[in-house]
């Protein structure tokens, strides 16, 4: 066994023992805390893996290396088409929160991620998400209008020539 795995054993060994006697006593957790060499509030994070653990924490770690807002736009729509598939919408009663369908589920329409990638959009602080389509793509145009999106006049034109141009409140 090399010295590098021995090492993340005894680690993990350590930190395993450290979460075990922390959660042996709940009521003495502020006590805990604040004992000489108790370690508490562990978060370990993956180094490549987006953190899933809160919507900031995953806009955060699947943007941190875009520097323009179409390069986090494009960094968020390829982390929903690697981590989701188009399958069912999951129904659970009352609805479901956006972190525990892409944490548990990992799957769903397009009406529930497009929801979900709003939800990430609205953590950018964006307001208003945008697109174009050729005015002869009729299936494009009736799926952004069954998403509630309405045409708008930009004040630059970015789309080929004969191009809509839609918007929709995130």
């Amino acid at each position: 066994m090399s010295a590098t795995r021995e090492m993340c054993l005894v680690v993990l060994a350590v930190l395993s023992a450290t979460t075990a006697m922390a959660a042996a006593n709940p009521a003495d957790e502020k006590t805990a805390a604040k004992a000489p060499g108790l370690v508490s509030q562990i978060k370990v994070l993956p180094d490549k893996a987006p953190d899933c653990s809160s919507l900031k924490s995953m806009v955060d770690s699947i943007t941190r290396e875009c520097k323009t807002n179409d390069e986090k736009a494009i960094a968020i729509y390829n982390f929903m088409q690697l981590t989701h598939y188009h399958f069912a919408y999951p129904g659970e009663p009352g609805g479901l929160p956006v972190l525990k369908e892409i944490n548990c589920y990992g799957w769903s329409l397009c009406g529930g991620l497009h929801s979900q990638q709003s939800a990430l959009w609205r953590q950018l602080g964006w307001g208003w998400v945008t697109s174009d389509t050729l005015a002869r793509n009729y299936p494009s145009v009736n799926s952004l209008i069954s998403c509630g999106f309405k045409l708008f006049k930009p004040r630059r034109a970015w789309g080929s020539r004969g191009s809509l141009y839609w918007r929709r409140r995130v």
